[in-house]
């Protein structure tokens, strides 16, 4: 379908749709299927190092890749994230994320690809053009739409801690934290894009015109939709455009100035449709009847999503009822609640929005051990020694007796955060016991707990240090 068919689709559906039905393709994580006009559902979630499913393949944490230097290993992860998401039912992913880690005490330093523009730019092109595709190949049938995020210099953020106020130059802005994201709109052509919980200058990320329309969509020729952070509209923890940032002088018009600003869709997890967590449900409709929101703002985000439901595919699959919320919101105004499947889904601890509809084939796609394989090359390309002093390692068995593995992480399964339980798992604590064998002793104590100082056992960690073996005179 070319171009021109796709906006007289997208025209011809928005003529047909009620208000409500409108409003229900701005919800994202959320059923935003409808029946009637067999216009598709979209299944998001994360796939930051993996798609984050059961059985899907578990990759090295992003930091992890980043350590590789290698844009080329990401593109093959990023083929694989594609099959291996719609094999099992997803179509966007909130990945990659392209935040510049620039101070240490930041929490999700993790989840990023380090402190370097360049670097970060050319690994988060490798991720969005082999997960999306390029040319011919993009949104094909085994990829997703990618959600670069948070839009834009989260990792700047006063004292590290996310979510706090950033202050920063617009030319510091342009040669730093907006590099990865030029790139990704411009050679990557990403399909969305989330913005950032903060406030950029004083001005939520979520209601900042400038930065939304003037430089991404004006300047850099963004033409896809932009996905909210969760709760960064209305009565998030303490970052919202409302109770948050205080800009807003109610949840009506946070809504509005989210919407205006081009928040195309909104994240809201575990809201009801007319709850009043929910900017753009029950009460945009409301507000939009009542002439307090230009309903061209509503026409205009919901065609963004169209367009790329249309791009990507999916009309045409079957559209199972538990994806339709105007199904529920019909059975709403007639006061039944016996056909919600949101709050189903709630019940029934679905971890995405909605079950994802799986491919018969799923298991021959997320099963194949070149997956695996290249899982394992990945992680061997990100280890990283940072100085081997005297030449300690490898260890040498035949001088050791005693070793002592201390640290709450020593014998943990972590391997970060929007993660996949992975197949397979070493510790470190197994790692140097797997090294040693039975030819020398392994001990093992956790010191402190990671967060909570009623976990700590210093003494006992000190005890064992003491009776271990002094690496520093092998």
């Amino acid at each position: 379908m070319n171009n021109a068919d796709i906006e007289s689709r997208v025209k011809d559906l928005l003529s047909r749709m009620t208000l409500e039905e409108k409003a229900v393709q701005l919800a994202s994580y959320f059923p935003n299927g409808n029946i009637r006009l067999g216009i598709p559902q979209i299944i998001a979630g994360e796939a930051l190092h993996g798609v984050v499913l059961p059985e899907a393949t578990c990759f090295p944490q992003a930091i992890g890749l980043a350590a590789t230097w290698d844009p080329k290993l990401i593109e093959e992860m990023g083929v694989v994230l594609g099959k291996e998401g719609r094999a099992l039912g997803m179509h966007q992913c909130y990945s990659p994320m392209l935040a510049l880690a620039r101070d240490p005490r930041w929490g999700r330093v993790e989840e990023s690809y380090g402190e370097d523009p360049w670097l970060v730019a050319r690994l988060g092109v490798a991720f969005i053009s082999s997960v999306q595709g390029l040319g011919d190949e993009r949104y094909g049938p085994d990829k997703m739409i990618c959600t670069p995020k948070h839009f834009v210099a989260d990792g700047e953020s006063l004292r590290g801690a996310n979510a706090e106020q950033v202050e920063i130059s617009e030319i510091t802005l342009r040669e730093t934290a907006m590099i990865p994201f030029e790139a990704a709109v411009r050679e990557a052509r990403t399909g969305s894009i989330m913005p950032a919980h903060h406030a950029l200058n004083r001005i939520p990320c979520h209601a900042n015109k400038w930065l939304l329309k003037d430089v991404l969509r004006n300047e850099w020729g963004f033409d896809g939709f932009i996905t909210s952070d969760n709760g960064d509209i209305i009565k998030n923890f303490h970052w919202d455009v409302e109770s948050g940032h205080y800009m807003a002088r109610s949840t009506e018009e946070a809504g509005h100035l989210a919407l205006a600003a081009g928040i195309d869709s909104e994240l809201s997890l575990s809201n009801p449709w007319d709850g009043a967590q929910r900017a753009y449900g029950a009460q945009l409709v409301k507000a939009v009847e009542a002439g307090r929101i230009p309903v061209a703002l509503v026409d205009q985000a919901a065609a963004n999503v169209l367009r790329t439901k249309l791009q990507l595919g999916l009309f045409g699959d079957p559209i199972p009822e538990k994806f339709d919320v105007s199904r529920s919101i019909e059975r709403m105004k007639e006061n039944r609640t016996d056909f919600d499947p949101w709050a189903e889904a709630i019940r029934k601890g679905i971890s995405l929005g909605l079950e994802p509809e799986k491919r018969a084939n799923w298991k021959e796609v997320v099963m194949n051990p070149d997956h695996e394989k290249l899982a394992l090359k990945i992680a061997e390309k990100s280890i990283v020694l940072l100085r081997n002093e005297g030449g300690l390692l490898p260890l040498d068995k035949s001088k050791l007796k005693k070793i002592a593995v201390l640290g709450p992480n020593a014998a943990a399964e972590i391997p970060g955060g929007y993660s996949n339980k992975p197949r397979y798992f070493v510790s470190v604590l197994e790692g140097v016991q797997n090294f040693v064998g039975d030819a020398v002793e392994v001990v093992h104590a956790k010191g402190c707990g990671l967060v909570a100082s009623k976990d700590d056992d210093i003494p006992a960690a000190v005890e064992l240090a003491k009776g271990a073996d002094d690496l520093r005179a092998v």
